[in-house]
């Protein structure tokens, strides 16, 4: 249990960055779409 425990954690450290960073990645794209529409309308 103590060998699994550590790891465990790092785990749910690890998808909390991977969800941190695609939450930042769709932002970003949602971003430059609007971007994009704005300099479309233009």
């Amino acid at each position: 249990m103590r060998i699994v425990s550590p790891h465990l954690g790092a785990a749910s450290a690890f998808s909390g960055i991977i969800l941190f960073i695609g939450l930042a990645l769709i932002l970003l794209e949602s971003a430059t779409r609007y971007s994009r529409r704005q300099s479309l309308s233009k």
